[in-house]
């Protein structure tokens, strides 16, 4: 069942505050509030469209951004907008979001990439969620020696 008006709008708007969570989250290089976004049943964050692998699980998830994100970039920011967001009903919704990133790794190279993310969201006991996270490239990213 869909929610409707002012419940649908005010789950629009938690699920817009997730993307934008997990944009500052990952930009201040805060791993236990980011692990905290995602659903605890076999979440999946997919990069491999633009060369930086899947990870599925929780502990995959957390492990990719504590040793690879993390480990490679000194300074990042993730510029989240454009967001849609479908298919709402009581506890799941898709959406997409455009996304445009910066960033300096610590060995001084820059890399920058425009995408956008295909999310499948879910609604847990505390709120909002990714289920899914799939990031699409709009433009050729550059990333260095991240690919490397």
């Amino acid at each position: 069942m869909a929610p409707h008006g002012d419940m649908a709008q005010a789950d629009r708007l938690d699920i817009i505050e997730l993307a934008a969570r997990y944009a500052f989250f990952v930009d201040t290089f805060q791993l236990e509030p980011l692990m905290q976004l995602w659903v605890e049943d076999e979440p999946t964050f997919d990069e491999s469209r633009v060369d930086l692998g899947q990870n599925t699980g929780l502990d995959n998830i957390r492990k990719y951004f504590e040793d690879f994100v993390f480990g490679h970039m000194a300074k990042m920011a993730h510029i989240t907008t454009n967001h849609i967001v479908e298919r709402l009903t009581d506890t799941t919704a898709r959406g997409v979001c455009t996304v445009l990133v910066e960033g300096e790794m610590r060995t001084g190279e820059t890399m920058h990439a425009a995408a956008y993310y295909d999310d499948a969201y879910q609604r847990v006991d505390d709120g909002w969620k990714f289920k899914s996270r799939v990031v699409y490239p709009l433009t050729t990213p550059n990333l260095g020696s991240l690919v490397s």
